[in-house]
């Protein structure tokens, strides 16, 4: 449970993932068995945790996406038949909703389909997604007062945001997710106000929101959400420097404020935003210089600073 929880967030927030390679190998050791429907239920929801987290871990690496869906798939399966079992159970509610969430995300961000130029499973992924948002909605049902209830309904609707906007076709739906899902995490936070990792999820809401009002014609309202997720990020990363989660958060808020400054023609105030978003990514990629993510940013944030 460590390995799973604390280590892991500690690892994230230096940006030195790859070491949890081996951590997550002796753990699925100790978890290994050819049924698992014969696992206690709990040691069942520890495993399929631990499939998820190497999942996210794989799905985001060169060479490993196929190993990251076969272990997605497989966390699914296991958490689908232990609700099966107790469906009215919150924690098995929220442990299925995680393996929905990455199910849907597979089937999003299908990287073999991008390449050989066709969609993406949109369509699959909305399934899954929309199943999610069930989940979190029992979830509030059950835990009225649990900030996680609502985190999840945040998570599930600014997912189903994200989806509609890349699909474009309806820009409506995604303004109503993108603001239920940034409403949902200002309740999460008025129940918890101390915990830090919600302020940087409300950044994360609003960045989305104001892609929304930008695809919407509302540039104005749209820079006014990117101006309160920078103060939040900012403010974060002045508090905690040396965690790359917080560091990549406020590299993402400067990105995303630069690049609806360009599409307003405010080109001095988006190149000053952008040298400081590239100023954060090279703090990143220093640490990490593997890490496709960031370098990936970094090469968008150079050309967009090579085109103003």
């Amino acid at each position: 449970e460590f390995m799973l929880t604390d280590l892991r967030d500690k690892l994230k927030g230096v940006g030195r993932l790859d070491i949890m390679d081996a951590v997550n190998a002796r753990a699925m050791a100790h978890y290994a068995t050819d049924d698992v429907t014969k696992l206690p239920d709990d040691t069942g929801l520890r495993r399929a945790k631990l499939l998820l987290a190497m999942g996210e871990d794989d799905l985001d690496r060169e060479g490993t996406r196929l190993r990251g869906k076969q272990e997605v798939s497989a966390a699914w399966g296991i958490t689908s038949e232990l609700l099966q079992r107790k469906p009215r159970d919150a924690v098995r509610i929220f442990q299925h909703a995680q393996s929905e969430y990455w199910m849907g995300y597979v089937a999003f961000s299908d990287r073999s389909a991008r390449s050989q130029g066709i969609d993406r499973d949109f369509d699959g992924a909305q399934r899954h997604w929309v199943r999610y948002a069930a989940l979190a909605q029992q979830l509030i049902a059950l835990e009225p007062k649990s900030p996680r209830s609502f985190k999840e309904t945040a998570y599930a609707q600014g997912a189903l945001c994200g989806l509609q906007l890349e699909r474009r076709s309806d820009l409506a739906t995604a303004m109503t997710n993108c603001k239920a899902a940034r409403l949902a995490l200002e309740q999460a936070i008025a129940l918890d106000s101390a915990d830090v990792s919600l302020q940087l999820d409300l950044a994360n809401r609003l960045a989305w929101e104001a892609e929304a009002l930008a695809a919407g014609g509302q540039p104005q309202q749209a820079l006014a959400q990117r101006r309160r997720q920078i103060a939040i990020t900012e403010k974060s990363a002045a508090a905690n420097p040396q965690d790359a989660q917080i560091v990549e958060a406020d590299m993402l808020a400067n990105l995303g404020t630069a690049n609806l400054l360009t599409q307003m023609h405010r080109t001095a105030e988006a190149r000053q935003t952008l040298l400081r978003a590239a100023q954060l990514c090279g703090q990143l990629t220093a640490r990490d210089p593997s890490n496709r993510n960031w370098a990936g940013w970094n090469k968008q944030i150079l050309q967009n600073l090579e085109q103003l």
